[in-house]
């Protein structure tokens, strides 16, 4: 299962490279649109594709509309993450199917939320308290 991100500027993708390669996600990137189509077609185990909006020969927007048109494609899982935070954009991204649309900068951790959520992956839940211990909350909380 890898995750494509698609960036132009080298250190932001660096950053989102480095924070899902650390959690344990495999990762492709791409400068481009253009580049994040090519990278589709030779990578069929994308499970998420992260991008940004304003980027050289082919946007963000623009890329969602043709991988929307693409059957294969068509539902894979998108989480914008950009500083254009315009309505239009928005409002553009969520008829397109966006799954998350961020504004930049980001927290590492709300970034692996996000991207947990748009996989379905949960955390692993807590060990259950013991008895022992939910008694000394009780008598804390009276």
């Amino acid at each position: 299962m890898s995750i494509l991100i698609v960036e132009d500027d080298p250190a932001c993708a660096k950053i989102l490279d480095t924070t899902l390669v650390k959690r344990k996600f495999q990762t492709i990137v791409a400068r481009s649109g253009r580049d994040a189509l090519e990278s589709l077609r030779d990578h069929h185990d994308v499970q998420l594709m992260i991008t940004d909006l304003g980027m050289p020969e082919m946007g963000g927007l623009t890329l969602l509309r043709h991988l929307r048109e693409i059957p294969a494609w068509s539902n894979l899982p998108v989480i914008i993450c950009t500083v254009f935070g315009e309505l239009q954009s928005v409002e553009e991204a969520a008829e397109l199917g966006c799954t998350q649309y961020l504004l930049k900068p980001i927290s590492k951790e709300l970034l692996i939320r996000h991207v947990r959520q748009a996989l379905g992956i949960r955390r692993k839940s807590p060990t259950p308290p013991t008895e022992a211990r939910v008694r000394s909350l009780a008598l804390k909380a009276s």
